[in-house]
């Protein structure tokens, strides 16, 4: 992971991230908990596949 990424993915996580969960939380009908696999974004398809992790199915 050169940089670039590292700059990319930081960024996801501190500025873009809070925003997309609390319009997934607004969605939602009932509260859920949704918990990014950060780690999973460091593999070869880093920024192209975002896992998450996620106590009830989203739809």
């Amino acid at each position: 992971m050169g940089l670039a990424e590292k700059r990319g993915l930081n960024e996801l996580h501190t500025k873009a991230w809070p925003g997309y969960l609390a319009r997934i939380q607004a969605a939602a009908t009932n509260p859920i908990e949704v918990a990014p696999i950060w780690e999973s974004l460091f593999g070869p398809r880093t920024l192209r596949q975002i896992s998450l992790s996620s106590s009830t199915e989203l739809l």
